[in-house]
């Protein structure tokens, strides 16, 4: 396949939701090599307190760009299938859409389908990649561009860029920065399309795992883990679904609270979640080490240092 065969601008329908897809996004409607002819995304969902309808983040950029908006609750009713097929798309982008792609849609692009992956495939397939790598203590993470089949992200790989990860590196600044990266991972991935050169790696068959989806249980601290692994899994939950203990103490009910960022400390040993004897903050045994719960939520009220939180509160039991 040639340039020539190829043909631009390239009809190119996205499919994008959450805030890490809006760069991608954005490169294409400025670049002059893509002609961007929809966007498919989830549908408003509630939000908030309040629970109003808040409209996903390639919706609202799609609009000031006054691309047509698609958001079918299900890309696989016949009717919703058939509308994507009516843009004629050559090709599709597919970055945090949020739903597996049936055949019918993936056939629909003439040049196929990409998904933009946050994670060096075959490493952290799946739901949760940015959390799998924080938590798992690696050094890198990255952005995979790969040409999509019905799996869940085993497709073959066209190429892939790294980023070294940060010693303080949370799900929310990882989230940021492969937004970014993915936007530059997606111009090269085109270039090479455009020169007829996008190669199909098949994925190895070494080196496979899966990021499972994220929930609030899940982000609930494990005492019993070692202080460095409860650690990077407060920043992989942060800021969501937001890593939380609860605090058992002398009077009164137990307080849960959501921790924004802890760091580990020397300690003498002792029982795993008991306070660190002396310690005026938040410190708990873990492990060999103890963990500082620097900055808090307290259930129902606002963010605080640990030091604050602890004025007028009765002496803490232990954190389970």
């Amino acid at each position: 396949m040639n340039a020539q065969s190829i043909g631009t601008p390239l009809r190119t329908a996205f499919l994008g939701t959450g805030d890490i897809a809006v760069p991608a996004l954005e490169f294409l409607m400025r670049s002059e090599a893509v002609d961007v002819v929809c966007v498919v995304c989830q549908p408003d969902r509630p939000a908030g307190r309040g629970r109003g309808m808040k409209a996903p983040a390639t919706k609202l950029a799609a609009a000031a760009g006054g691309i047509p908006i698609l958001q079918p609750e299900k890309l696989r009713a016949p009717e919703e299938v058939a509308l994507l097929a009516g843009f004629a798309p050559d090709l599709a982008v597919v970055m945090a859409y949020g739903q597996l792609l049936p055949r019918t849609v993936l056939d629909i692009p003439r040049l196929g389908c990409w998904n933009l992956h946050a994670s060096l495939l075959p490493q952290y397939r799946g739901a949760s990649p940015l959390h799998a790598a924080i938590a798992a203590g690696d050094a890198q993470s990255g952005v995979t561009v790969m040409w999509m089949d019905e799996g869940l992200d085993t497709g073959d790989i066209l190429l892939k860029r790294e980023l070294t990860l940060a010693e303080n590196e949370t799900a929310g600044s990882l989230h940021d920065r492969i937004g970014v990266l993915a936007a530059e991972a997606l111009e090269d991935a085109l270039a090479a399309l455009l020169r007829g050169e996008a190669a199909r790696q098949p994925q190895p068959v070494d080196g496979v795992s899966y990021a499972r989806k994220l929930s609030r249980e899940s982000a609930r601290v494990d005492w019993s883990e070692p202080a460095a692994v409860i650690e990077r899994n407060i920043r992989a939950c942060y800021p969501w679904p937001g890593a939380w203990t609860t605090l058992e103490v002398e009077e009164g009910p137990a307080r849960v609270v959501k921790i924004v960022s802890a760091r580990t400390i020397p300690c003498g040993s002792g029982t795993a979640g008991l306070p660190i004897a002396g310690d005026s903050g938040l410190s708990f045994h873990a492990g060999e080490e103890g963990i500082r719960l620097e900055r808090i939520v307290p259930e129902g009220r606002r963010e605080m240092s640990d030091v604050e939180f602890r004025r007028g509160v009765p002496t803490i039991i232990r954190a389970a």
